[in-house]
């Protein structure tokens, strides 16, 4: 449901949800909307098999790019496509059958870390195992994530290639480092038949850069404050506290914003 808002400035109108008025950043909705993701695929997609947690990261000095070119991280995009490549190929080795080895993967894009600082990375619920071209199941119970590491590293560079937004050099310095920036834990895990924690799983992978379970309000005044996971409202400082009312123009959240169709 959507309705008009007015700038009170400029008296111009333009349209808002109704229920949260947030593009995208509604705690609630948010929440909602995770939820509603993670019953629709425990009880519609997924087959029940293991599964565990991926988290493709990339270095600090790519994450620029994939902020400000988002087509790299649309729910079919070129990022998601490097991490089922990764995903892909690692298992079919592993289980020993390169040709028609089908593992199974939901993927999620997020752009933000822990402080709602740019950090784009994607979030992938792996099988712990795949299908023959036949049908046939077969269990990879443990994947190298260093090996997983080196793979998507290379997958890594090459869209931005293509887009000509990496250059030879840079290229060459980013695959001679030893400690490069990309990774590919996968140490958290769920059990075939644990549906419980499959959707946990989910909705974390889902999560709202805002969550409410982060935010304070302050006595007597018209604002809040965004606690680190460590902190107390006692604890916390002025340099955390943002206004309610203007928490999506703060400059970390506006980062997350999705940009207008």
């Amino acid at each position: 449901m959507l309705r008009a808002d007015g700038c009170p400035g400029c008296a111009t109108e333009f349209l808002l949800a109704f229920s949260c008025k947030g593009r995208g950043l509604c705690p609630s909705c948010g929440a909602k909307r995770a939820a509603e993701f993670a019953a629709f695929l425990q009880d519609e997609v997924v087959a029940d098999v293991g599964r565990a947690q991926w988290v493709f990261t990339v270095p600090k000095m790519l994450r620029p790019y994939f902020m400000h070119h988002r087509e790299l991280l649309g729910p079919l995009c070129t990022f998601v496509t490097m991490a089922w490549q990764t995903v892909r190929d690692l298992m079919a080795v592993a289980a020993g059958e390169e040709k028609g080895f089908r593992p199974g993967m939901v993927a999620m894009s997020q752009t933000f870390g822990d402080q709602r600082s740019a950090h784009p990375h994607v979030h992938a619920l792996v099988t712990r195992g795949g299908w023959t071209a036949s049908g046939e199941w077969i269990g990879v119970p443990y994947v190298d994530s260093s090996a997983a590491e080196q793979l998507f590293r290379h997958f890594g560079v090459r869209p931005l290639q293509r887009a000509d937004l990496l250059d030879e050099d840079r290229t060459r310095l980013l695959l001679s480092w030893q400690h490069s920036g990309f990774s590919v834990p996968d140490l958290v895990t769920v059990p075939a038949g644990n549906g419980r924690a499959l959707e946990a799983l989910a909705r974390y992978c889902m999560r709202n850069p805002v969550s409410l379970a982060r935010l304070s309000s302050l006595p007597g005044r018209q604002s809040c404050m965004w606690l680190r996971s460590s902190q107390t409202a006692a604890s916390s400082d002025a340099s955390s506290t943002t206004s309610t009312p203007r928490l999506a123009a703060h400059p970390r959240t506006a980062l997350h914003l999705p940009r207008p169709l």
